[in-house]
């Protein structure tokens, strides 16, 4: 049986969760609530398997679900779509780099905050 301390690891960086959007959306700039983040329309990134993102995990602990309206497996399909509806997505800050590529970001309010990817 392979055991985890048994793995040299080393801490590399600290991100935060951040929901992406068009610039010129609703939510844009906001620090979001939990009631506007999960009523928000979400593009759900699911990175192609079974594996699910942290704030996921956190959601289903708390018994709160998102409006997912569509899933796409990597990040990078995210702009073509988020630029182009009211969509939205949330996705690791250092992931996606949303003023690089026209899209804004609204910070998660405190109770939404996960650090586990």
């Amino acid at each position: 049986m392979i055991q985890e301390e048994n793995f040299y690891h080393r801490h590399l960086l600290d991100d935060q969760y951040v929901c992406v959007m068009r610039k010129s959306h609703l939510l844009a700039g906001r620090r979001l609530g939990v009631n506007d983040y999960v009523k928000a329309s979400h593009s759900v990134v699911t990175y192609g398997g079974t594996w699910r993102s942290g704030y996921l995990r956190a959601l289903d602990e708390r018994g709160l679900s998102l409006n997912q309206v569509v899933t796409v497996p990597s990040i990078s399909d995210l702009r073509h779509i988020l630029l182009g509806t009211d969509l939205v997505s949330t996705v690791p800050r250092i992931g996606l780099l949303p003023r690089a590529i026209g899209l804004q970001f609204a910070n998660l309010a405190r109770e939404l905050l996960v650090e586990d990817y």
